[in-house]
């Protein structure tokens, strides 16, 4: 296989980090970095440099953190520290202006508040059916193939693939959002106790890149089908994450994640224009790439390759 990035997102600690689906804690952490010990690991601004000189070789590979989270700051940050390695970490900027972040919401929701992501299926599922979206969800799912959906996450279960097609291809962000809310004050619970916690603040961020760690754009509200959007409110998403981090790290960000791999060549050219130099998808599927599609591995690829061993 070609260079390519290691994709992290959620960990866990057994104490203000709850092990929800995907999460994993330091020493499975470590496990993985020990199995990719045949691989040249390259500090994040090295493998940036060798990405825009053409020089990385097939064996050069990185880490990398998609969305900011707190979690990765107190659980991953400690063994990179101790290993002497740094990474790319891509952050989303609208929760710094006031905004609910609600997709990691919602996640710590299924996570703190039901016995296992199949119980929140069903909850969401069950909700779904009787809601005014049925019949129209009903009608685009007889017309979708579910185990297609996603097929390059060979970890995600059938219900896993079902919940994200509902979520991204027919329902819609708002109409999502909607209906999470509902269910989220259904339980007497508050969305903005449950924001409080879930992302690093700026001066992490900041910290992270005195020591050397490269944060790069991650759009600014985190959609999930950005390529869906107009070319205007795109570039608008990309516009606000880039003067966010400038402003706060006081260096022009020159690297990107896709969130949820979501793009098309609008995209790219926004990009361009703003001066980034590589971004990332979040898989391995092209076999041809440009300096904005450099491949990734899902870390629970690996967890999965870990635990056939």
């Amino acid at each position: 296989m070609t260079a390519h990035g290691i994709m992290f997102h959620h960990f866990c600690n057994y104490k203000n980090h709850l092990r929800g689906q995907g999460a994993i804690d330091q020493n499975e952490f470590e496990k993985i970095l020990d199995f990719l010990g045949d691989f040249n690991i390259l500090d994040a601004n090295k493998w940036l440099e060798k990405a825009t000189n053409n020089e990385l070789e097939d064996n050069d590979i990185c880490i990398t953190f998609d969305d900011g989270l707190r979690c990765q700051y107190d659980v991953a940050l400690p063994v990179l520290e101790k290993r002497k390695l740094t990474a790319f970490w891509f952050v989303y900027s609208n929760i710094y202006d006031g905004y609910l972040g609600r997709l990691e919401i919602y996640r710590y929701y299924r996570t703190a508040f039901f016995r296992d992501i199949e119980e929140f299926y069903d909850k969401f599922f069950n909700y779904l059916e009787l809601s005014k979206h049925n019949d129209f969800v009903n009608k685009c799912l007889k017309n979708a193939n579910i185990e297609d959906h996603l097929k390059e996450f060979n970890f995600y279960s059938y219900n896993d693939k079902k919940f994200r097609f509902i979520r991204d291809k027919i329902l819609g962000q708002d109409n999502y959002f909607k209906i999470m809310d509902e269910l989220i004050t259904n339980d007497n619970l508050d969305l903005n106790k449950l924001n409080s916690h879930l992302w690093m603040d700026e001066r992490q961020i900041q910290e992270l890149s005195f020591k050397g760690h490269v944060i790069g754009l991650h759009s600014y509200s985190h959609p999930t089908e950005l390529a869906s959007m107009s070319t205007k409110k795109q570039k608008l998403e990309y516009e606000k994450n880039f003067y966010h981090l400038s402003n706060i790290l006081s260096t022009i960000p020159i690297t990107m994640s896709h969130p949820c791999n979501s793009y098309n060549k609008y995209t790219l050219e926004i990009l361009d224009n703003l001066g980034v130099k590589i971004g990332f998808r979040s898989n391995s599927q092209l076999e041809k790439f440009n300096k904005y599609e450099f491949p990734r591995i899902d870390h629970a690829i690996l967890m999965k390759e870990l635990q056939l061993k």
